[in-house]
């Protein structure tokens, strides 16, 4: 059930609160498809935003957050980039809806839809995985604060599946966790090391390299869960 509220937030917000934090109410069916912004110390910058007018629901939803989200301080490369990235999602659309039902409004977008897209870009756009990745995460990062502001247009259930682009931005294609038995053998030689080096140790001694301190430091990251990087640091 949905919460007394939820994608209410600006009937609720007081206007002039709003306007001093420089953040408008734009009502949807006024907010023009070609927008203007004005980057501090920066030129004027235009983005037409047309190829979403196909998609009047849609479109009313995507560019009003735009403008909510870049009117207060946009910058150039960025407005730029995430309209780029809506229109490639909105080619996506276009690709899918010669065989499947169209995408007409928020309420359409699913987890599975996205999905698809990010199939999509590889298999069809021909992009690189890390560009498919970064195109996708752009699009998702947008589509969730669409929602956050929108909240009664989307799918109670509408997410972004994360991970999709093995590989790419830190996703690997498969687990590089080390099987119990190996982590075993490792536990048991770090506390053989340190049983000798406190047998050894007399008072003053400091340690004189790394390998005095390895032992300790796959105890503690075994015991706390600590990144073993971390404690080198340290």
């Amino acid at each position: 059930m949905r919460q007394s509220g939820v994608g209410q937030r600006w009937d609720l917000a007081d206007e002039g609160l709003l306007r001093r934090h420089d953040i408008v109410q734009f009502p949807s069916e006024t907010v023009p498809l070609v927008q203007t912004f004005e980057p501090p110390g920066g030129r004027p910058v235009s983005v037409n935003l047309s190829f979403l007018s196909s998609r009047p629901k849609l479109a009313k939803v995507l560019a009003t957050t735009f403008r909510m989200t870049y009117q207060p301080r946009p910058r150039r490369k960025t407005v730029l980039a995430v309209a780029w990235v809506l229109k490639i999602f909105c080619l996506f659309l276009n690709d899918r809806a010669k065989t499947m039902p169209d995408v007409l409004q928020a309420r359409d977008l699913s987890a599975d839809l996205m999905k698809e897209f990010a199939v999509w870009l590889v298999a069809r756009r021909r992009l690189q995985r890390k560009t498919a990745a970064t195109v996708y995460g752009t699009c998702a990062c947008f589509l969730r604060r669409a929602k956050r502001v929108f909240a009664e247009d989307f799918d109670p259930f509408f997410r972004t599946p994360r991970h999709l682009f093995d590989g790419a931005d830190g996703d690997r294609a498969e687990s590089r966790a080390l099987s119990g038995a190996d982590f075993q053998k490792i536990l048991a030689a770090a506390e053989r090391d340190v049983w000798q080096i406190r047998q050894t140790y007399k008072i003053g001694d400091v340690p004189t390299s790394a390998q005095q301190l390895i032992p300790f430091m796959v105890l503690i990251a075994a015991r706390t869960g600590i990144n073993t990087f971390s404690l080198y640091g340290l």
